[in-house]
C-alpha cells in the first residue's frame, strides 16, 4: 500500500508562516481597533497556532471561534478577518466537521478576495470536496492553476494530485477536469517531487480527449505516453486500442524504461532514500526479486552502520519504514514468510519511533497477518486504527484486514458488521471491499460490483487492468492460495466474462500487478 495522505499535511501548509508574520504585516486602522484590543487578538491566535502544532486541533479551533466571536472582530482589517477564518477552517477540517470549514473558507474568500491566492483556492477546492460540495471545489482548482500558474509549480506535488483523484466525485462529464488538466499543461507543470511524474494526470487528459472524439489532441498526449500502466490501460480498454503503442512488446519495452527511469533518479539523488525504495518497488513488480532484495538490504544495511547524527540518507525519517515495507513485500513473494513477517514488524516499529504513519504500516503489518494464517494477531494490530489520523481509504483498508480475519476464523457476525461498513464507504475504497468480499465468500455480489464498475465509463479502466492475468505469487500461502483461487474463479465467471468482452480484453503481464 502507498503512503496514506492525512488533513494534518494540508493543515501544515495551511499554517506555514503564520500567524505571527501575516499578523505583523497586517495592521487594522488604529482609529478602529484599539491597540489593547489588536494584542489580545494576537494572543488568542497565537495560542491557537501553538496549539495546532501540538496536534490540539481541538483547542485550535476553540481559540480561533474565540477570535471570531469576539465583539472587535467586525472592525478588525479585512486581511485579518481572512486569516482569522483561514485558520478556523484548518481546525475544522482536521476535526472532521468539513461543512462548517468549508462555510468559513467561504468567509475568508468574501473578507478579502484580493488575499486569496494559488495556494488559498487550492486549500479551498480541497475543504470543498471534503464538504461535498463538489463543483464549488473543481471551480477553485481551476482558479488556481489559471490565474496562479506559478504557485501552483511551486505547490507541494499531493497536495496537485489529491485534488485531481477527487475530480470523479464531479458529474459534469469531466468539463472542469478538462480545464483544470489544460490549465496545469498549459504551465508545462513539473511535479516538484523528485521522484513523481505528471505521466496520470497526462492518461488523464488523453482519456477526455479521446472520449469526445478529439483523435488529434489524444494522439499528441498518446505519443508522449511512456510508463507501463498507460500501455496497459490502452491495450484492454476497447475506447483507446487506436492508440496502443506499435508492437507486440510494447509492454515490456515501457516497463524496462519505467525500472531506468527509476534507477536513473535514484543515481541522481543519492541522498534520498526514497529512490532506494521506489527503484526496489519496479524492481519487485517485474519479478526481478533477488536484485530488489539486495538494494532494499544494501540502503538498510548503510542506515544500521550509519551514526545516529548522521544518517545516510537525508529522509531517512519518511522513508525508512516504507524500505522495510518493501523489503517485507519481496521476501512475502520469495517464500520467505517469517523473514517477511520481521522486516513488515520492524517497518511498524520504525514509524512509531519516528512518530510517522503508523497507521499504514499497521495495516500493512495486519495484512501480512493475514495470509499468514494468524487473523487473531491482524484484528490486534489495526485494532487502533483512527478515522481522524488517516485517510478514507485508510479506513477501509483497516476494515478489510478485519473483514479477512473475521472470515478466517469464522465469526459471522463481526465478518457483517465489516462488510455493512465497508457497503456504506464503498467509494472510499472500491478495491479493498472486492478483496473484502473474495475473503467472505461473497461470489455473487463482488461480481456484481465488478460489473457495475465496468459499466461506469469512469470506473472501467481501473476495473479492466484489475482483472488482466498477472504473474501468480511463487510461495503462496495456503490463505492466499484461497483468496487467488476465488479472484479467478470471479474473472472466469461468464457474466463477469460477458461485461469484460463487452468493454476490453484480457491479456498477461509479466509483473506481479497492475501499478
Amino acid at each position: 500500500m502507498r503512503k496514506l495522505l492525512c488533513v494534518a499535511v494540508a493543515i501544515a501548509a495551511v499554517l506555514t508562516g503564520a500567524p505571527g508574520q501575516a499578523l505583523a504585516a497586517k495592521k487594522p486602522d488604529p482609529t478602529a481597533v484599539k491597540p489593547s484590543e489588536l494584542s489580545v487578538i494576537n494572543a488568542i491566535l497565537r495560542q491557537g497556532r501553538a496549539k495546532a502544532e501540538k496536534g490540539d486541533w481541538a483547542g485550535a479551533k476553540e481559540s480561533y471561534q474565540s477570535v471570531i466571536d469576539n465583539p472587535v472582530f467586525p472592525r478588525l482589517a479585512p486581511e485579518m478577518r481572512h486569516f482569522a477564518y483561514y485558520v478556523l477552517a484548518a481546525a475544522e477540517l482536521y476535526n472532521d466537521e468539513a461543512e462548517a470549514a468549508y462555510t468559513h473558507m467561504v468567509a475568508a474568500a468574501e473578507a478579502a478576495p484580493k488575499k486569496m491566492d494559488g495556494s488559498d483556492w487550492l486549500f479551498f477546492a480541497n475543504v470543498a470536496f471534503e464538504a461535498g460540495k463538489s463543483e464549488a471545489a473543481g471551480d477553485a482548482a481551476v482558479r488556481a492553476v489559471t490565474e496562479f500558474p506559478d504557485e501552483v509549480k511551486k505547490a507541494d506535488s499531493w497536495r496537485v494530485f489529491s485534488l485531481a483523484n477527487r475530480f470523479d466525485d464531479i458529474r459534469d462529464d469531466r468539463v472542469r477536469y478538462q480545464k483544470f488538466l489544460e490549465g496545469l499543461r498549459g504551465i508545462n507543470y513539473v511535479p516538484e517531487a523528485a521522484f513523481t511524474t505528471a505521466e496520470t494526470l497526462w492518461f488523464d487528459l488523453f482519456t477526455i480527449y479521446a472520449d469526445r472524439g478529439d483523435d488529434a489532441k489524444a494522439q499528441g498526449l498518446a505519443d508522449g505516453l511512456t510508463e507501463s500502466f498507460t500501455v496497459v490501460r490502452r491495450q484492454t480498454d476497447k475506447r483507446y486500442q487506436r492508440f496502443v503503442p506499435a508492437g507486440d512488446d510494447a509492454y515490456v519495452k515501457a516497463l524496462e524504461g519505467d525500472i531506468a527511469v527509476a534507477r536513473s533518479l535514484m543515481t541522481r539523488h543519492p541522498a534520498k532514500m526514497e529512490g532506494v525504495q521506489s527503484l526496489a518497488e519496479t524492481l519487485k513488480n517485474a519479478n526481478r526479486l533477488p536484485e530488489a532484495l539486495k538494494l532494499a538490504d544494501e540502503a538498510l544495511a548503510k542506515v544500521d552502520a550509519a551514526p545516529k547524527d548522521k544518517p545516510a540518507f537525508e529522509d531517512l525519517k519518511d522513508y525508512h519504514a516504507w524500505t522495510l515495507g518493501t523489503r517485507s513485500d519481496i521476501l512475502m513473494l520469495m517464500g520467505r514468510h517469517d523473514d517477511a513477517l520481521a522486516a513488515q514488524t520492524r517497518a511498524r516499529d520504525v514509524a512509531v519511533t519516528a512518530d510517522q504513519d503508523t497507521v499504514s504500516h499497521r495495516i500493512n503489518l495486519g495484512g501480512v497477518l493475514n495470509d499468514l494464517g494468524r487473523p487473531a494477531d491482524a484484528l490486534a494490530e489495526v485494532k487502533e486504527v483512527d478515522s481522524k489520523k488517516t485517510s478514507k481509504y485508510g479506513v477501509m483498508a483497516a476494515e478489510e484486514v478485519r473483514a479477512c480475519a473475521h472470515a478466517q476464523r469464522g465469526d459471522k457476525a463481526a465478518l457483517a458488521t465489516s462488510l455493512d461498513y465497508m457497503r456504506t464507504h464503498a467509494d472510499d475504497g472500491e478495491n479493498v471491499l472486492q478483496s473484502a468480499l473474495l475473503c467472505a465468500n461473497e461470489m455473487d455480489e463482488a461480481a456484481k460490483r465488478l460489473i457495475a464498475r465496468l459499466d461506469d465509463p469512469l470506473k472501467r479502466g481501473p476495473a479492466l487492468a484489475r482483472v488482466q492475468t498477472y504473474l501468480p505469487k511463487l510461495q503462496p500461502t495456503a490463505w492466499q492460495k484461497t483468496v487467488d483461487g476465488r479472484l479467478a474463479a470471479l474473472i472466469a465467471r461468464p457474466d463477469v466474462q460477458a461485461a469484460v468482452v463487452k468493454y476490453g480484453v484480457i491479456r498477461r503481464y509479466p509483473v506481479f500487478s497492475y501499478r
